[in-house]
């Protein structure tokens, strides 16, 4: 889950850059992106059919899941200024 929302957190900061610049083909394709990522998450986080998933085990993704956003928006402000200038 760290990892995923790394990448997802990413894309959203490529995202809001892309918009702010008037950038139609990154935003298009960072949007599309967005959509994607957001539903394996989704599919991953509600999965009902894992019995034996424990409580342990779904904080231990919560955390992941809330410190990938925070080290995603830091790479993607790194990355959305190569892609997009300062």
């Amino acid at each position: 889950m760290f990892f995923a929302q790394i990448i997802l957190c990413t894309v959203i900061a490529i995202n809001y850059r892309s918009i702010s610049q008037a950038n139609y083909l990154i935003t298009a394709i960072s949007a599309a992106s967005i959509a994607g990522l957001t539903y394996f998450l989704i599919q991953r986080i509600a999965d009902k059919t894992n019995k034996r998933r424990k409580t342990k085990e779904k904080d231990i993704a919560w955390i992941g899941f809330m410190l990938g956003s925070v080290a995603g928006d830091m790479v993607g402000i790194f990355f959305s200024k190569i892609l997009l200038g300062s």
